[in-house]
């Protein structure tokens, strides 16, 4: 049996004190889970169909997914994981109850959007529920991303029902923002009232500020960070610039490759660039798709002005050269 959490965070080992997981607490929410199975099956027995709408954030690392959940989920009228739901991975329908009852709707006075590597703070901002969604796509030993045969272990049915039973608890379109779904796409798109929102962003600017993680969070720029896609065992080989520039290419590949099988109206393309010009825009056009789907969402909080947006941090020069130069040496490896 394949272990989902050592998947969801193949790095944990390699992080630096600050950023590892307490061991500790990881038991007691596990137990926690544990117990809450016959409530979960509870839930799931009195899930009423709903007509809204399931949006998926779909990007490569450091695209600004969490900055765009955190602008969404503030100014729109949608259900989604808190710190609080994510810890009930194996429940998540009690994870939706106990957010419902005890956050309610303070999510719509955020207005300062901060977080650290897609890490945020307050109980009632969002998160990436990744326990969840590698407990359901977890399908390969030492990568993210299924090959043919592997993308066809997963279990669409289970992941819809338990993602329908959210929807019946919150009663409103949900969204959630975990990129292991950037490669599940072929078998997502079954579930019907999934929107896939793709988050772009400058490709040079990713792959700055990916090496810039792997310094803070791992310590090393040598080490692997985030999503490993299927040719992971071939870039490990490498320099890290590379490294980078391929596991960015492979994974807007594979984005690319989804999408081009699923209809138009069930995708949406956000650049962050227009992210971070005009968020306003930004959530209208979402607004506008949905409606579109045959549902409806509604604004909330006050209008958002600014957004902020991080300080460049300055690279060597050299290095920056060496990023630049990753992406061309990378195709042309990849074409050999």
């Amino acid at each position: 049996m394949i272990n989902y959490k050592k998947i969801s965070s193949f790095d944990t080992e390699d992080r630096l004190p600050t950023f590892r997981k307490n061991l500790v607490e990881e038991f007691i929410v596990q137990r926690i889970n544990d117990h809450l199975r016959p409530v979960q099956k509870f839930f799931a027995k009195e899930t009423r169909k709903r007509n809204h709408q399931i949006l998926l954030i779909l990007g490569a690392p450091r695209s600004g997914s969490t900055l765009l959940n955190q602008v969404l989920v503030s100014r729109l009228d949608l259900g989604y994981p808190s710190n609080l739901m994510a810890r009930f991975y194996e429940a998540p329908a009690v994870g939706a109850f106990l957010q419902k009852l005890l956050i309610k709707d303070r999510i719509k006075d955020l207005r300062k959007y901060k977080s650290i590597h897609g890490v945020t703070e307050l109980i009632e901002e969002p998160h990436e529920f990744g326990y969840f969604w590698s407990r359901h796509l977890a399908v390969s030993e030492d990568v993210h991303e299924p090959n043919e045969n592997e993308i066809h272990a997963v279990n669409i049915r289970n992941l819809d029902n338990e993602l329908q039973t959210i929807i019946s608890i919150f009663n409103k379109s949900v969204i959630f923002k975990c990129l292991l779904v950037n490669f599940f796409i072929p078998v997502l798109k079954q579930i019907p009232n999934i929107l896939f929102i793709d988050l772009q962003r400058n490709p040079i600017e990713l792959a700055r500020s990916i090496w810039l993680v792997r310094q803070e969070r791992l310590g090393n720029v040598e080490k692997w960070w985030s999503l490993r896609p299927r040719n992971y065992s071939f870039l490990k080989r490498l320099t890290p610039a590379q490294q980078i520039a391929g596991q960015i290419l492979a994974i807007r590949a594979s984005i690319a490759n989804g999408l081009s099988c699923v209809e138009e109206n069930r995708k949406l393309t956000v650049s962050y660039e227009n992210l971070i010009r005009n968020p306003e825009a930004v959530i209208d056009r979402t607004v506008e798709k949905i409606f579109r789907l045959g549902a409806r969402v509604e604004k909330i909080g006050e209008p958002i002005s600014y957004v902020g947006h991080p300080g460049k941090k300055n690279l060597d020069p050299a290095i920056e050269s060496e990023i630049v130069k990753a992406f061309d040496d990378v195709n042309a490896l990849i074409k050999l």
